[in-house]
């Protein structure tokens, strides 16, 4: 338990490490773009909203009484942005469609009648919001590849957007931090608090939690498909998305709501993930010592194997979460610089830096439930066991199965035939 105590440790420096990196890049990035403020003030600024990018236009103002102004140039050209976008969303398509296989694998696994527990449900939620989120993500990005300009002109890929990609894919996101806290939160009171555990209402009533957990969820985020609508384009061709009239007259209060559920569902069950991870470390190493002084007591065995099936499962929601909640600072620590940064957001004057630093970042994202899915694979027994008879028919597993209770019935009868040696042995030198 010391190792795990230095892991600790050394994942809580370098979040804060990373924090402090992002931190100083916004106010390097702040104090650039503060030269380009007088430019910008005479510059007539258009932006053409597409469906990753926005081309900026920068005209200045005609007059003759003041000398013709240097255009201030964003940090990324535009051909550079292409060509690293282009790469990107290949990348993220495969490397996404194989994270939702895995997903849906896991929670297929945990929802097997063997497998049920209070714990399991919690996970099942939690890798099924991945999937969905996963897989509406790679639908809009296979549509966009496929059809190119034309898809972001179709009045059905726009609707995709709106409901799809910002309201159903970020809910779900925000739906899986939520859920990776509430499952180590469970895992806790049931480590440190066994004699309580059942009395507590997130260990009891696991469904009645994860479903209050959705809809208030999907409630808050319905100011997402209310600030879109889906309308002709002025050319004429085609579809696009732009404001609606009640988010230009409330203005304020969608920004509000936004920040208030980016803070809520985000920021604040990623902290309390790290101190989760932190607390649940600490309560097994307090449940080992407590163990090693029970096995100096009684040696009878009893109840080894579901203490093991109990630290194997703690162990489990503690990496993975602790995995889970460092490779989604960047992404969410991006979101951060861009709501108090004046250029660093989307269709700023940074647009193009910021759209590159997201992919990045949701790379990150993804990656997580490949992380995920290795510590279910390496720290979970029944977990293996049931991946293999997944995946392999059932003769291979029951082969497998009689060859092992062969080799130990074996076993054990070799041990009694040199127990009864030693036992003849004794028995004729006495004699």
């Amino acid at each position: 338990m010391g190792s795990l105590t230095k892991r600790s440790g050394w994942f809580l420096f370098t979040a804060l490490t990373h924090v402090w990196l992002i931190c100083s890049f916004s106010n390097a990035l702040e104090q650039t773009t503060l030269s380009f403020a007088e430019d910008r003030d005479s510059v007539n600024v258009t932006e053409v909203n597409s469906d990753n990018a926005s081309s900026t236009t920068l005209t200045p103002l005609q007059s003759s009484e003041k000398p013709k102004l240097s255009m201030p140039q964003p940090s990324i050209s535009q051909e550079t942005y292409d060509r690293v976008m282009k790469i990107m969303n290949l990348f993220n398509l495969v490397f996404e469609a194989v994270s939702i296989v895995l997903t849906f694998t896991s929670a297929s696994i945990y929802a097997l009648p063997r497998m049920r527990c209070a714990t399991a449900y919690y996970l099942v939620a939690l890798n099924a919001a991945d999937t969905l989120s996963g897989l509406l993500v790679v639908i809009r990005t296979t549509w966009q590849s496929t059809r190119g300009a034309a898809a972001r002109s179709a009045a059905e890929y726009n609707y995709l957007t709106i409901f799809g990609s910002l309201f159903l894919a970020v809910s779900c996101r925000r739906m899986v931090y939520c859920l990776s806290a509430m499952v180590s939160m469970e895992r806790f009171f049931v480590i440190a608090f066994p004699m309580k555990a059942r009395y507590i209402k997130l260990i009891r009533y696991p469904k009645v939690c994860i479903a209050a957990m959705g809809v208030l969820v999907l409630a808050i985020h319905i100011y997402l498909p209310l600030k879109y609508q889906v309308s002709p384009s002025p050319s004429g061709v085609g579809y696009s998305m732009v404001y609606t009239d009640a988010f230009k007259a409330n203005q304020e209060v969608f920004d509000d709501v936004a920040n208030a559920a980016r803070y809520v569902f985000s920021y604040f069950p990623l902290a309390l993930c790290l101190v989760l991870s932190v607390a649940l470390m600490m309560a097994l190493k307090r449940h080992a010592a407590s163990r090693q002084s029970l096995r100096e007591v009684r040696d009878d065995g009893k109840g080894n194997d579901s203490d093991k099936a109990e630290r194997q499962l703690a162990m489990t929601i503690w990496l993975s979460t602790l995995l889970f909640a460092l490779l989604s600072l960047p992404s969410n620590t991006s979101q951060v610089v861009a709501t108090y940064h004046s250029t660093f957001r989307f269709l700023g004057f940074e647009h193009r830096l910021y759209s590159l630093v997201g992919r990045f970042c949701y790379v990150a994202l993804i990656a997580t439930r490949y992380t995920n899915f290795l510590a279910y694979v390496c720290l979970s027994t029944s977990f293996r066991h049931n991946l293999i008879r997944l995946l392999c028919p059932e003769k291979v597993v029951r082969s497998l199965l009689v060859g092992r209770a062969k080799s130990g019935v074996q076993t054990n009868l070799a041990s009694a035939g040199l127990s009864r040696t030693a036992i003849s042995t004794v028995s004729s030198d006495k004699e």
